[in-house]
């Protein structure tokens, strides 16, 4: 996902316990599991928690079900994930713990700068991982494969989605210059869109969000609004608008207003403009998959925590478990204290030709530099907003 500050205390953290390990000449931490032990570590308290949170319950889920559905003398899996808080550092030492712990395969980090430092651990012991929410660049290029779209591919797929849907919009860009998630799409949107096409731009700063009075003003004029921010300064955002932004506007973001309708005091539905983003998820589809997926996690879980990260890691937890079951449909068996090592040689040749249908996307594959490759969708998060 977004975060992706990087601590420097964290790289050299990272690589000096990484170096002990491999120190300690391959040594098979699995060698007494009795089940394949997926790892992960996200923001389970603190500002992310609402993501991390998520991501842990819907691969808890997985888990549980794919050991249902294969009985006793089938592939069984066990899911451990650790608290972060987003921080670098921790995420480093979560991997030495968790890999030292019998991890096999690991859903690498839920936040980006995190995911970064986690993955220099994966990469010297080659840890199979796949992310289910750690969009930036840096990540797959770290290593890791990603369900989620790459930062590139967000900005690269918001303006495709815009240029095709909204040809007749006045568009206008609010964007973050001080953080890479925010900057990162936006670079990559305007090179794809052009910035003959976009009509008005704005920017601010991680200490300039008390008021967006001056930004609203610079992008009045526009039809729609691309929003590549967190939804906290989108919503002061949104407040700032109304009035001097048509009603008929739209705002448009992308994977970081996810959570902006469980924001207290913050009503979607309040406000006139349509309110989207870019997804691979809408949990309000009749799909089959996606309701069953919706039903049982609401059933088991508090509600408020289902976002499209939890479906996307119950989507890389299935991901894994139909490669490895690919595996051994070709006369093979994967015995459960295999080494992350040699799962990680499975994992990655099956994944060259492996195609996954899952609750965030149908026909799933992997590019050679680990990125995703499935078709977005736009997600209105206020369907029931009102109109003037």
């Amino acid at each position: 996902m977004k975060n992706t500050l990087k601590k420097f205390a964290a790289s050299v953290l990272a690589f000096s316990s990484v170096a002990l390990l491999a120190a300690c000449g391959g040594k098979n931490y699995a060698a007494n599991n009795e089940a394949i032990m997926i790892g992960g570590s996200g923001p389970l308290t603190g500002a992310y928690a609402i993501y991390g949170t998520g991501v842990k319950y819907a691969a808890q889920m997985a888990v549980e079900e794919i050991n249902a559905k294969e009985g006793a003398d089938g592939l069984k899996f066990k899911f451990e994930g650790k608290d972060d808080q987003g921080d670098g550092e921790l995420a480093a030492q979560n991997f030495n713990t968790l890999y030292e712990s019998g991890m096999q395969v690991s859903l690498g980090c839920v936040t980006s700068g995190a995911c970064v430092s986690f993955a220099e651990g994966g990469a010297e012991n080659e840890v199979f991982m796949m992310t289910p929410s750690a969009t930036a660049d840096a990540v797959y290029k770290a290593g890791v494969y990603q369900m989620c779209f790459s930062d590139s591919g967000q900005g690269k797929a918001a303006a495709k989605y815009i240029k095709e849907y909204y040809k007749d919009k006045k568009v206008g860009v609010l964007y973050n210059s001080t953080q890479d998630y925010s900057k990162g799409i936006y670079d990559n949107f305007v090179k794809e869109l052009g910035k003959d096409n976009i009509t008005a731009e704005a920017s601010f700063t991680d200490d300039q969000t008390a008021s967006f009075d001056g930004q609203v003003n610079t992008l009045k004029e526009c039809d729609l609004v691309f929003l590549p921010i967190y939804y906290t300064p989108a919503t002061t955002f949104i407040r700032a608008a109304q009035g001097k932004i048509a009603d008929g506007a739209v705002f448009f973001g992308a994977d970081g207003l996810d959570g902006i309708d469980g924001v207290k005091g913050f009503d979607v539905n309040s406000f006139p403009q349509k309110i989207s983003m870019l997804s691979h998820f809408n949990s309000a589809s009749t799909d089959t998959a996606t309701k069953a997926f919706v039903d049982a996690y609401n059933s088991k879980y508090d509600p408020d925590s289902l976002n499209q990260f939890a479906a996307s890691a119950y989507d890389c937890v299935y991901a894994i478990y139909g490669m490895m079951k690919n595996y051994e449909s070709k006369g093979n068996k994967i015995e459960m204290n295999i080494s992350a090592k040699d799962l990680n040689a499975i994992l990655t040749e099956e994944i060259k030709t492996f195609t996954f249908s899952g609750v965030t996307g149908s026909n799933i594959k992997w590019a050679a530099d680990k990125t995703v490759d499935k078709s977005p969708i736009e997600y209105e998060i206020n369907p029931s907003r009102i109109h003037s």
